[in-house]
């Protein structure tokens, strides 16, 4: 028989581990402890947080994206390659018009079918959820619209953040979001390699 003060130390020595092993959100009916995100104590919390971020929006971009028929088409895999080739030419590239080999034909098709199926996502929310837009490097980003598809999720019950502190912590980001925020005359989603060439060859 384990006496109960043994007990209590084994349990306080488990406390660790089981709270590691605790459910903390749910995506999808995907079922994610604290371990899973990174969460072990406060510091860890914005991290955290952040990687649930992260799993959140991928899943729920991924079934946006299947149920608005957003996926890169051959028609916009040509058009982007049309943009290409007349960017590499206006910039003297020395593969200008260079026959294409096979290999670089399906690593173009995976890697310029994510980009082009990113930015057809963006467009499509933005017009569905509007919200604030941030100016950033690779072009708008509609941060309200992104946090307007989760709100929404959330409703339906395909995103559960049991943990109070971290669901704050997950939702505060986006109230600080984005650090630039774009003037309507600036918002612009048209796919860039849809607008002709800068004269210095560099995208719009």
């Amino acid at each position: 028989m384990i006496r109960p003060a043994r007990l209590l130390g084994i349990l306080l020595a488990l406390a660790p581990c089981l709270a590691a092993a605790q459910e903390v959100a749910r995506v999808f009916d995907v079922p994610l402890t604290a371990k899973d995100i990174g969460l072990s104590d406060a510091d860890s919390r914005p991290a955290a947080a952040a990687n649930l971020r992260q799993r959140a929006l991928k899943a729920a971009l991924e079934r946006f994206v299947v149920e608005h028929k957003l996926q890169a088409t051959d028609a916009d895999l040509e058009a982007y390659g049309k943009w290409n080739e007349e960017a590499l030419r206006r910039q003297g590239r020395a593969d200008a018009g260079r026959p294409v080999t096979e290999a670089q034909a399906g690593s173009r098709k995976r890697v310029w079918g994510q980009w082009i199926t990113g930015f057809k996502a963006n467009r499509a929310l933005y017009e569905k959820y509007g919200g604030r837009v941030g100016l950033t490097k690779f072009g708008p980003e509609p941060i309200g619209a992104i946090e307007a598809l989760l709100r929404e999720r959330e409703k339906k019950g395909d995103l559960v953040i049991a943990d109070a502190a971290l669901a704050k912590e997950f939702w505060s980001w986006y109230a600080s979001q984005p650090r630039r925020v774009a003037r309507p005359e600036e918002i612009d989603f048209t796919h860039y390699w849809l607008r002709p060439h800068d004269p210095d060859g560099a995208r719009r």
